[in-house]
């Protein structure tokens, strides 16, 4: 399930993922809140999050790879960063990049840089 983040930038659709997840949850996401070109969202993994991060990550490639211009910033507790990458994220990725909990001051920046 995703809940929206109301603390961030309003440039930036904020949200929290927790529980189960699956690839058909991000894209009913991003059909409820549509994302458009150049658009800056990130997803924050909660405490609860059941670990379907496979799916998640999934999801979000989908979704963003027709979308030119779009960013998105997974963040995720950085136990977590390892398997980000292992199911096809990484720290450096273009449209979605994967931030741990303790650097979301990057991913903010990252999302306000043109």
């Amino acid at each position: 399930m995703f809940h929206p983040i109301e603390t961030l930038p309003t440039a930036v659709q904020g949200f929290r993922a927790t529980g189960t997840i699956l690839a058909g949850d991000v894209k009913k996401l991003f059909h409820e809140v549509p994302l458009t070109a150049d658009s800056r969202a990130m997803i924050e993994i909660d405490a609860e999050f059941d670990g379907y991060l496979s799916e998640l990550s999934k999801g979000l490639r989908k979704e963003a790879a027709h979308l030119p211009g779009v960013k998105i910033a997974l963040v995720l507790p950085e136990g977590m960063v390892k398997e980000a990458e292992l199911s096809g994220l990484s720290e450096s990725g273009e449209p979605v990049r994967v931030f741990a909990t303790t650097d979301q001051a990057s991913a903010l920046d990252w999302l306000s840089a043109s």
